[in-house]
């Protein structure tokens, strides 16, 4: 049975911003401070973004964002960020409250209702003394260092009589309702003590009062009005990655909260339930995206979020903690001489991050992350002192504005060209390749079309791509991404000029080396290590919960395995079979597998090559690696099926 393709998703490398600063020799320090830290933390990659007076001046990778496919890090990688998160949730809050949809000094137990707490569930009469301020300051009454902290431990997973691996979802209101049986640890509103479980609780009842789910009320409140397109809520698996999305590295292992991945694993793999983290500490942004929501908030960057008298609420003192550095509504705040800096930082087993703004020097705003938990606080606090220094020692700032380059309305930029068959720099003649860049498409990804003449469509949402001024047929268009076949007229050259044109609007001319081709598999993540893009015998896409059978038959897509029998012109969709000249070879796992259709794609595009393999009687269970072989080689591992 064949199924036509349907989604193809390589971003082997992430988008590519300006990297800003080299004209300005004191920024020069940044760079050695990110290298720096990197070495002594062996951390594999990280990304810094600077802003002064509300301007990016300053944005760069730095290290490998995925080690097993040798891919760096760019200026606007997306992290986890941990609980810079809770500023996140916070701001959305005070924005609810500024609107008079919320009252800071609201109970919440009526907020929340009795579909969140059922009648008589309270197990401590002082929850209902709790307001939406409290959660705000951390002051709700709960101290995980005197008892445990849900989002982190395994007591409500033990106290709700479950077992890991979890076979049925565990929710928020699972989590709330079993925090509700237990007791506080002091009266509300008496002290500050960090509480993940207050913000989760926090996110849950913004959510109530909204009407709309946690993540659209963020994004339609907050970060579209700023401007903020990318940052979404992250999954705790590798096959939930992002586009863009970095890998994240640890030696921890833990307990496997999703089954069918093993009992124990890396603890950014499945050790933490993303689903429950929520608004405590699951956003994935890049630092760009970062300091563009600090300097958001009041207007440094764009129309203010918030006006002054909410402003003035956020970063007031508790009475509760008279002196010193103090956690606001949301933020850290700590004096420093005129300024009043905010600051927030996110850990977790794989992931760093950090965000500070501060008025001094003109206003300025950085933010940082990593793909590794520095063992010892010691490396960062000496990153943070390296980087303050160096900003305040700043006499004369970069001019312009490198935000203005990530604008919707911007030229496109192309960053790199990368065949989807050898997964390496480069077009091949007839064959997919990505190009990455940086506003190359919409917002929104379009796919594939038909053109009036029934050939696959040149153009998509406004954007047409030129190889040494041929246009390419087009299969995948998305703001930092393009997938598209190259002409094979391209054969026999050493080099193709690459432009991108979008709403006539044209790129600067990038040179990309024409190869050899070679067999590749097509993934669906945007790092290239999650999920074949295939089809199980039923139609459905394979996957974890959706394994394929022992016999059955599998369908996969790929690109340089040899020729046609039947050459096909540029954009051309097969009509026939149009089998490959030399059948190709496949394993699965550790066993050969019939390769029961090898050609193009029906209904699909010259260049494209469907693969209908039958899954060994043998195969393991779980998860197999996919190997397709010709003459030409073999293609990488690093694709999987899951199997049953």
């Amino acid at each position: 049975m064949r199924f036509p393709l349907f989604a193809i998703l390589l971003a082997l490398l992430p988008v590519l911003p300006a990297q800003t600063g080299t004209a300005v020799p004191a920024l020069a320090a940044l760079d050695r401070a990110m290298t720096n830290y990197l070495s002594k933390t062996k951390t594999n990659g990280g990304s810094l973004a600077v802003t002064q007076g509300g301007r990016l001046v300053y944005a760069r990778g730095f290290g490998l964002a995925d080690t097993a496919l040798k891919t760096p890090v760019q200026p606007d990688s997306l992290f986890r960020v941990g609980s810079i998160s809770k500023p996140i949730t916070s701001i959305t809050t005070l924005r609810l409250v500024q609107d008079g949809r919320l009252s800071l000094d609201a109970p919440i137990v009526p907020l929340l209702g009795t579909a969140v707490l059922p009648a008589g569930i309270l197990a401590d009469a002082r929850w209902n003394q709790i307001t939406v301020r409290h959660l705000l300051q951390h002051s709700g009454g709960w101290d995980a260092e005197a008892s445990f902290d849900p989002l982190s431990s395994y007591a409500v997973v033990e106290g709700l009589g479950l077992t890991l691996p979890l076979r049925q979802p565990l929710t928020v209101d699972d989590v709330i309702r079993f925090m509700a049986k237990q007791p506080l640890q002091f009266f509300p509103g008496t002290r500050y003590a960090y509480s993940n479980f207050g913000m989760l609780l926090l996110g849950r009842l913004i959510e109530r009062v909204a009407g709309v789910p946690y993540e659209k009320l963020v994004r339609d409140t907050v970060l579209e009005p700023m401007g903020i397109q990318r940052m979404a809520l992250g999954g705790a698996l590798p096959a939930q990655r992002r586009l863009g999305e970095v890998e994240y590295y640890s030696a921890e292992r833990l307990p496997a909260f999703y089954p069918g991945i093993g009992a124990e694993v890396p603890a950014p793999d499945g050790g933490y339930y993303f689903e429950v983290i929520q608004g405590a500490g699951a956003w994935i942004a890049s630092p760009i995206d970062l300091v563009r929501f600090a300097n958001g908030v009041d207007g440094r960057k764009g129309p203010a979020l918030l006006r002054p008298e909410t402003i003035r609420q956020m970063t007031n003192r508790p009475s509760f903690t008279p002196t010193g550095g103090y956690y606001g509504l949301g933020w850290m705040l700590d004096q420093n001489g005129a300024s009043l800096d905010w600051s927030d930082s996110g850990a977790l087993e794989g992931t760093y991050a950090l965000l500070y703004r501060s008025d001094l020097a003109g206003g300025v705003c950085f933010a940082m992350t990593f793909n590794g938990l520095p063992e010892s606080e010691t490396a960062s606090d000496e990153l943070l002192e390296a980087i303050g220094s160096t900003l305040l020692s700043v006499r004369q700032w970069p001019t312009g504005d490198a935000f203005d380059s990530l604008l919707p309305s911007a030229a496109p930029r192309v960053a790199g060209a990368v065949s989807a068959a050898t997964q390496v720099a480069g077009v091949s003649p007839g064959g997919l390749v990505s190009l990455h860049g940086m506003n190359l498409g919409p917002v929104e990804a379009l796919g594939t079309r038909l053109d009036s003449s029934g050939r696959v469509a040149t153009s998509l949402g406004g954007v047409e791509v030129l190889f040494d001024g041929l246009s390419a047929p087009l299969l995948y268009v998305s703001r930092n991404q393009i997938n598209a076949v190259a002409p094979m007229a391209l054969k026999g050259r050493a080099l193709a000029r690459v432009e991108v044109v979008r709403n006539g609007q044209r790129s600067a001319t990038f040179t990309a080396s024409v190869l050899d081709t070679a067999p590749g598999v097509f993934t669906l993540s945007g790092n290239g290590r999650a999920l074949a893009v295939a089809l199980n015998s039923d139609g459905a896409l394979n996957g974890e919960q959706t394994p394929a059978a022992r016999g059955s038959v599998v369908t996969l897509w790929g690109s340089g395995l040899e020729n046609f029998s039947t050459v096909l012109q540029d954009g051309e969709v097969p009509r026939g079979a149009n089998a490959l000249r030399t059948a190709p070879r496949a394993r699965i796992g550790d066993q050969a597998a019939d390769v029961l259709y090898a050609g193009a794609a029906p209904g699909f595009v010259a260049g494209v090559l469907q693969f209908n393999v039958r899954v060994p009687a043998n195969a393991s269970a779980g998860r197999a690696f996919v190997e397709l072989s010709s003459a030409d080689g073999s293609s990488r591992q690093g694709v999987w099926l899951w199997v049953r």
